[in-house]
């Protein structure tokens, strides 16, 4: 099984600031807008958006993974914030979400299924929600999530 370590990189991996839905998510548009990964990335989070509204990506246990299909790409690329005071998101549990894993889905479905596997295994991990939920910067996330 693929690893999410093959879809980390340090720029990618950020604290968010806001703490409401609309908030964090204009923050990982940001970052999406920065990292260049897509032609228009406003498209993109427009798509998020939409699909925000179909229902929560707020899957419970702290995480929610906004996503978007870009048939156009090949690759998968993942973007990943972290609140430590934790996002009003509208998650299935009722819980703050401190965890977001903005993936854009490429042509490999594979791929996704593969990655959203072992993001699944890893929020069921009660030693590893633990760790989660004690990070103070992005620099531990990534350190967290690249050993997993």
């Amino acid at each position: 099984m693929a690893s999410l370590y093959d879809y980390l990189y340090h720029d990618r991996v950020v604290m968010l600031e806001r703490t409401n839905k609309a908030g964090v998510l204009e923050e990982m548009h940001q970052l999406l807008a920065r990292e260049h990964l897509v032609s228009d990335p406003d498209q993109v989070f427009e798509k998020i958006l939409q699909r925000e509204e179909e229902g929560s990506t707020g899957l419970g246990q702290s995480v929610a993974i906004p996503h978007v299909r870009l048939p156009e790409q090949k690759d998968l690329h993942m973007l990943i914030g972290f609140s430590e005071i934790g996002i009003d998101y509208d998650s299935v549990d009722g819980q703050p979400v401190h965890l977001i894993f903005m993936i854009l889905v490429g042509s490999k479905q594979q791929e996704y299924l593969k990655v959203i596997s072992k993001i699944s295994q890893l929020i069921q991990n009660r030693a590893w929600n633990k760790k989660m939920l004690e990070i103070k910067s992005a620099e531990e996330l990534y350190n967290l999530l690249s050993e997993s």
